[in-house]
C-alpha cells in the first residue's frame, strides 16, 4: 500500500499478463467469444483493473484543438455528405462498448489518421478536420500515457489535467512500477490484444468496467489511446452526443502517391471542399482527379 492505496506486487501483474496472452491465443483459435472473454475477463483482467487508476482528464488545447478523420472514397467517388465522413450506422471498432452507444474515430495529425486506413498509392482519401473545444472539458479516458510519461518525462499534449500522470512521483519505486505495468498492461490489451478478429470484446469489457469504476454520475466522452500504426500519434474514439458538437473544418480530398519505407504518407491535394447543412460540393475548378 502507498499513499493510503492498494497496488499489486509487479511479479503478480507478470504472471497475470501471462494468463491474459494464454487465454486471448486460446480464444482466437476457438474464434468462439461467448463465453471464454467473460471468463477471461473476470479470471484475469478485473483483478488488475481492481488496483487499476484510470488517468481521467479533460482534453488540454493543443494546435488548434484540431482533430483528423480519414475515409477511403468508395469507387473513387467522394464523399457529399458530412454524415458519410463521421462514424458508421453501427458502433464498431476498438472502442466499441456494451452499451452500443455511436463512435467517431479521429487522429491528432493528418499522418495518424491517413495510416489508420491503411493506404494504398493512388487511393483517393476524404480527410475532415474536426474541431474539440465544444468538447475539451469533459472527461476523457487516457489509455498508455502513464507509462509513456515515466519513459519519456513529458507530458502528453493532450492531458489536460496532469495531476494523474505526476501524482505517483513520491510513490516508491515498486509501487510506482506497479502502476505504470498496470497501465502498461491495460495498454496492451486495448491496443493488440483485443482485436478486430475477435470483435473487440475484450475492450467492449473493458470499456465498460471503467465506467464502472469511475461511477456512473462520471459522463466519459471518448477514449485516448496510442497509434498502433503511426507511433507516436494519438487516436481519440467520442462516444454519443459529443460527436455533435464537435465543429467541421476543412474538407480535403486527397490522392495518396507515396508511403515510404518507415510510413510516411505522401499526397496531394486535389480538391478542397464546402460544406453547409451537411452536403459537401467539391468546386470543379480545382485539380482533376
Amino acid at each position: 500500500m502507498s499513499n493510503g492505496r492498494h497496488y499489486p506486487f509487479v511479479e503478480t501483474l507478470k504472471e497475470l499478463r501471462h494468463q491474459i496472452i494464454e487465454a486471448t491465443s486460446r480464444m482466437k483459435i476457438t474464434a468462439d467469444t461467448s463465453g471464454m472473454a467473460e471468463n477471461l475477463f473476470s479470471s484475469y483482467i478485473e483483478p488488475v483493473i481492481e488496483h487499476y487508476e484510470p488517468i481521467v482528464s479533460p482534453l488540454a488545447s493543443h494546435r488548434g484543438d484540431i482533430l483528423y478523420r480519414a475515409r477511403k472514397c468508395i469507387d473513387g467517388v467522394p464523399f457529399d455528405n458530412l454524415q458519410d465522413l463521421y462514424n458508421p450506422p453501427s458502433p464498431s471498432g476498438r472502442a466499441k462498448t456494451l452499451s452500443n452507444m455511436p463512435i467517431l474515430y479521429a487522429s491528432s495529425s493528418m499522418q495518424t489518421c491517413l495510416s489508420e486506413i491503411d493506404p494504398k498509392i493512388g487511393d483517393l482519401v476524404n480527410v475532415v478536420g474536426l474541431k474539440y473545444c465544444n468538447i475539451e472539458d469533459g472527461k476523457f479516458w487516457f489509455i498508455g500515457q502513464l507509462a509513456s510519461f515515466y519513459k519519456s518525462n513529458e507530458h502528453s499534449r493532450y492531458v489536460s489535467e496532469k495531476q494523474g500522470l505526476t501524482g505517483h512521483a513520491y510513490f516508491p519505486e515498486r509501487a510506482k512500477h506497479s502502476f505504470i505495468f498496470q497501465d502498461s498492461l491495460i495498454n496492451e490489451i486495448f491496443s493488440t490484444l483485443s482485436s478486430q478478429e475477435d470483435g473487440y470484446v475484450l475492450n467492449r469489457f473493458l470499456i465498460d468496467a471503467i465506467r464502472t469504476k469511475l461511477g456512473h454520475e462520471t459522463l466519459l466522452r471518448g477514449v485516448v489511446f496510442l497509434s498502433v500504426k503511426d507511433s507516436p500519434g494519438i487516436n481519440f474514439a467520442i462516444f454519443g452526443d459529443a460527436i455533435e458538437q464537435l465543429e467541421q473544418g476543412q474538407i480535403n480530398l486527397l490522392r495518396i502517391t507515396d508511403i515510404d519505407n518507415y510510413g510516411f504518407v505522401s499526397y496531394e491535394v486535389l480538391k478542397n471542399g464546402r460544406h453547409e447543412n451537411g452536403k459537401i460540393e467539391w468546386p470543379e475548378s480545382e485539380i482533376s482527379y
